[in-house]
């Protein structure tokens, strides 16, 4: 009876371990299966900004490579307001499951800092996919200002502090990043005037309402080529291929400045690690295409890619903690 009964008991155990292997496959498979069938429908890049600009440029450009790759649309998604923050909010809710990324700016991570009750947080919130853009912002000044040199602007600005008006694509902008890191390593001040995006603060300068602007290349090379305004220097370490007469910053007088635009695709926090590897794989081979790259390389954009998803999640971390500390030191930080 006894050996009956430990047959049984036995058996039992055997059965229940069975279903608990059987179980746990099923999960890890159900676990597994957006990864391998991603994707299966649309995915929505949303942009936080108005349409027309250059994250919507690159977008559209890498969206349809990326359309053709996995046989569905992948969709741009214009979600302009709050310096970027509405649709970085929209993709912070959204399922984590890869068909709903954003393609953010130095602005995505940057707006928390600088504004308060920005209800997103860079780091907590999102998972890094990759990398996609980067380009230099350029300095440009009005025609009538009597400066011809990046050294004979802090010289005047030095007689005239908080008098230039500079105008800024918004409080949280690129602009405002590259205007600190020059204020931090010039000491020259400026009258910072927030405009709405980058094309009413290019007006404000064409009409000489202000003096000076950080522009994103591509805005700024059309007005440069024209004589609409003059380039004083490049924000990249380089200099930029587009405006290879205009030197960088650094090199016209400020040793160590740099201030790169960047654009990346990000992910809701808790996106398989599949899924990011499918989408982060496929935008390094996009950006590789010799055509897409030479049509960027003529608006000073040069795209790049993450080695990895966990590389443009670092990245994230350094670039918030590098401007917390940058705002926080020029009295400018408002928010986390």
């Amino acid at each position: 009876m006894d050996e009956r009964s430990n047959k049984c008991r036995r058996r039992g155990r055997l059965a229940e371990a069975i279903a608990v292997s059987l179980l746990a496959g099923f999960a890890f498979n159900s676990l597994d299966a957006p990864a391998q069938g991603y994707p299966d429908r649309n995915v929505r890049i949303v942009v936080p900004s108005s349409a027309g600009g250059n994250l919507t440029i690159v977008a559209r450009a890498i969206g349809q490579k990326l359309s053709e790759a996995f046989g569905h649309q992948v969709i741009v998604d214009n979600r302009p307001g709050g310096n970027g923050a509405i649709g970085s909010e929209i993709v912070a809710h959204a399922p984590p499951d890869g068909y709903t990324v954003l393609l953010g700016a130095n602005t995505f991570v940057s707006t928390p800092v600088l504004l308060a009750n920005i209800a997103y947080d860079p780091v907590k919130e999102f998972t890094g996919v990759s990398l996609v853009a980067k380009l230099p912002q350029v300095l440009v000044v009005h025609p009538s200002l009597p400066v011809h040199s990046v050294k004979e602007l802090i010289a005047f600005a030095g007689k005239r502090p908080k008098e230039l008006v500079n105008a800024l694509q918004g409080e949280g902008s690129t602009g405002r990043i590259a205007t600190a890191l020059f204020t931090d390593k010039t000491k020259a001040t400026f009258l910072d005037v927030p405009y709405k995006g980058g094309g009413p603060a290019m007006i404000a300068l064409l009409g000489g309402e202000a003096s000076l602007l950080f522009a994103t290349a591509s805005t700024a090379l059309p007005q440069i080529k024209g004589g609409r305004i003059r380039a004083l220097g490049v924000t990249s370490r380089t200099r930029s291929p587009a405006f290879p007469g205009v030197p960088t910053i650094a090199e016209a007088g400020v040793p160590g400045y740099e201030s790169i635009v960047f654009n990346m695709i990000v992910a809701p926090a808790g996106t398989p690690r599949d899924v990011l590897v499918k989408l982060q794989s496929e935008i390094a081979r996009v950006v590789k295409i010799p055509e897409l790259r030479e049509q960027f390389i003529k608006q000073a954009v040069e795209l790049t890619a993450s080695a990895s998803p966990e590389e443009c999640t670092a990245f994230i971390k350094h670039e918030y903690d590098l401007y917390k500390e940058l705002f926080s030191r020029l009295g400018l930080a408002r928010g986390k």
